[in-house]
Order: structure tokens, then C-alpha cells, then sequence
């Protein structure tokens, strides 16, 4: 991570506020860092005081790292008290993600991943509970193809697919964690009618995506119509978007489904996404 880019990310948001990145020292020396930050409005308009993130702790590896961390945590605590915040998350999420959007995490914000035992044991041990878990899908697109059948081909002939480069926000928070990514848009219309069915919204996993050293794209948005043939068409639309990607030299996909949507994982497990990780999003009420 380059000062530029941490400036770009972090700095630079509309709503950083200084007195939330908390740092220890030891002589003088940075030994770990904190970072606390809300949330969004219902409206997606501004920042919401009432709901907090710790979206990052980071201790170096010596003696008293743990009572290091838990001093840091109780900085925070006094932050978000301050602002009378109601309700803390333990790691960056899709409900509040205020900043390093790209520099940690994948497709999305959910959490903190599953072998990240040290932070796991600090959270819990000081009162955040999880609240939802996650499992990390990954699809490499070498030899993809997508799904084919009887129905897959009646949606080819009564519906096409548009690509959007760079489709616009639809909220100011939107914009402040999303407005720095690429991102590229596709939606299933009803050839007849015009009627959008279905859409998708890929990103390009940067700057993470390169320590990986393959390129990546996260699916980050996917809706339906609701209807009889609601995950045929998702199916379809996930398809053509991956088939368009491989294309233009994309090798991997990632997504980040709640281990809840048991049909949302059956329909990415249909076109060959396997799990690799999980994070889990902790959450804690402030009295």
C-alpha cells in the first residue's frame, strides 16, 4: 500500500474524521493503529453516528500485543461514545463500510475471515457476537462456459443482455466506498417489452486483486424480478457476464454470498464456483 493510495481510500473520504484513526506508540515508535467510522443513513445520503465500524486493528507481533489491541479497542469504544453511536460491527460489512474498500477484503466487505484467529478471539473476549457468516466463492474462467439447456436458450431468444462501463451511483455513500472502482454493468431486458428482468455489476478487485497476482472480478451487485423463473434468468445474465470477462482476459471471480441464501449458493454452485474461505460479521450494542 503506497502513501497515495492510502490517501486516495482513506484520507481523502468526505467524512474521515481524524479523531477516529487511533494510534499507539511505544517510544516513539507506531506499534498499532485503530480505525473507527459509521455507517450510512437509511437513504444512503450521509453518515449515520448511530451505527460504528471498527473497520480496522492492526498490533505488530510482540510482547503485550494483546493488551495493546484491547487498549485500542477501548479508544474506540470512547469514540463512538462520544457520538452516542448505538451499535458497533467488528470489521467492515456491507451495511457499513466507510473505508479500505479495495485495500482488504475481496468482492465484498463481510467481515473478518474466518482464519484470522487473532482478531476473531479480541472481538469475542470483548463482547461482539456474531451476527451473519459468509462463504468466499471463487470460479477461475479458464474453460468457462456458461450454463446450457432447454430453458437457458429460450432466455437467449426472448431476452438480450446490455454492458454499462462505469454504471452511475445511486446513492452518496454509493459513491464515497464504490466511486473509485471500476465497475461494469449488465442488464437482461425483454426483447418485446424492454423491461429490465435482471442486473449484475461487476468491479475489478483493485488494488488487492494484483498481490494476488491474477485478474480478478468481484460480483458485487445482483438482482431479479421476482417471478416463476427468477433464478434461470440470474443464471443466464451471470453467464454472459463471465463469458464477456473471460473474453477480455479475466482469469477469476470472486463473490460473497450469506450462508443463509441457500439458493443463491445453489445458483453459483451450478456454474462451478467452489468455496474457499468464510468471514463472519461481529457485532456489539453499546449501552
Amino acid at each position: 500500500m503506497t502513501p497515495a493510495l492510502f490517501d486516495s481510500l482513506v484520507l481523502c473520504k468526505p467524512y474521515f474524521d481524524r479523531h477516529g484513526l487511533i494510534v499507539a506508540e511505544d517510544d516513539g515508535h507506531i506499534v498499532g493503529f485503530a480505525h473507527a467510522g459509521f455507517g450510512p443513513n437509511a437513504e444512503g445520503s450521509d453518515i449515520d453516528r448511530s451505527t460504528g465500524v471498527v473497520c480496522q486493528l492492526q498490533v505488530a507481533h510482540r510482547d503485550g500485543r494483546d493488551q495493546i489491541a484491547k487498549e485500542l479497542l477501548g479508544a474506540c469504544d470512547r469514540y463512538f461514545r462520544h457520538h452516542d453511536t448505538r451499535r458497533v460491527f467488528g470489521g467492515i460489512n456491507a451495511a457499513a463500510d466507510p473505508y479500505y474498500h479495495g485495500l482488504i477484503g475481496g468482492s465484498q466487505p463481510s467481515g473478518v475471515a474466518v482464519e484470522d484467529v487473532w482478531l476473531t478471539q479480541l472481538l469475542l473476549e470483548n463482547d461482539f457476537a456474531a451476527v451473519d457468516e459468509h462463504l468466499v466463492l471463487h470460479r477461475q474462467l479458464a474453460g468457462f462456459r456458461p450454463a446450457v439447456d432447454r430453458t437457458q436458450m429460450q432466455i437467449r431468444r426472448t431476452h438480450h443482455v446490455n454492458c454499462c462501463l462505469d454504471p452511475p451511483s445511486p446513492t452518496w455513500w454509493h459513491a464515497c466506498t464504490w466511486g473509485h472502482t471500476e465497475r461494469t454493468g449488465f442488464v437482461l431486458q425483454d426483447r418485446q417489452t424492454g423491461s429490465e428482468i435482471a442486473s449484475l455489476v461487476l468491479w475489478d478487485c483493485e488494488p488487492i486483486a494484483s498481490s494476488w497476482g491474477v485478474h480478478v472480478i468481484g460480483i458485487a451487485e445482483l438482482e431479479t424480478v421476482a417471478s416463476a423463473n427468477q433464478e434461470n434468468t440470474a443464471l443466464f445474465l451471470i453467464g454472459e457476464a463471465l463469458r464477456q470477462m473471460q473474453s477480455r482476459g479475466v482469469t477469476l471471480t470472486e463473490v460473497r454470498v450469506p450462508e443463509i441464501q441457500t439458493s443463491t449458493l445453489q445458483l453459483y454452485s451450478r456454474l462451478g464456483f467452489e468455496e474457499v474461505d468464510r468471514s463472519i460479521t461481529y457485532l456489539r450494542t453499546l449501552e
